[in-house]
């Protein structure tokens, strides 16, 4: 009678082990899921900004939004490191600061060439207003 307590005993033990060890597999695979569940929501978040900017600049409209995408990933994502926002790439960020290279050298090189323009087109329409207009700035330069 002893060995078959002891038997049953054995059996109720080796049911408990394997309920344990299932127990900790599905806890195991619940871990497993949800950190693939974030690392997938991150990927999204990154290919729907990458999308974004690849689909907007086909045209000059969706250059200036992908500049301004990039802008705030730029700021938001690589200087104050948000974790919302992702980061840009080493590749996008050369990317990114030759485009504000180039708009802030064509944004001065397009106001010098407006004001050429404008005192070229205000000496040939009125010599002695450009005339004026250049002696005063000439005497504010000197100080008088």
């Amino acid at each position: 009678m002893s060995e078959l307590l002891q038997q049953l005993d054995e059996g109720i033990n080796k049911r408990r082990l394997a309920e344990a060890k299932q127990a900790v597999k599905i806890l195991g695979k619940k871990r497993v899921a949800a950190k693939a569940k974030k690392k997938i929501q991150d990927l999204q978040k990154k290919a729907v900004l990458k999308s974004a900017k690849g689909g907007t600049a086909a045209t000059l409209l969706g250059l200036v939004i992908t500049y301004a995408i990039m802008t705030i990933q730029f700021i938001a994502g690589n200087i104050f490191e948000s974790k919302n926002i992702p980061k840009l790439g080493l590749g996008e960020t050369i990317i990114w600061v030759c485009a504000t290279f180039l708009i802030i050298v064509g944004t001065i090189a397009a106001l010098t060439f407006s004001i050429i323009m404008i005192m070229g087109t205000i000496s040939i329409a009125c010599p002695a207003c450009a005339l004026t207009m250049f002696g005063a700035e000439i005497i504010s330069y000197l100080g008088f």
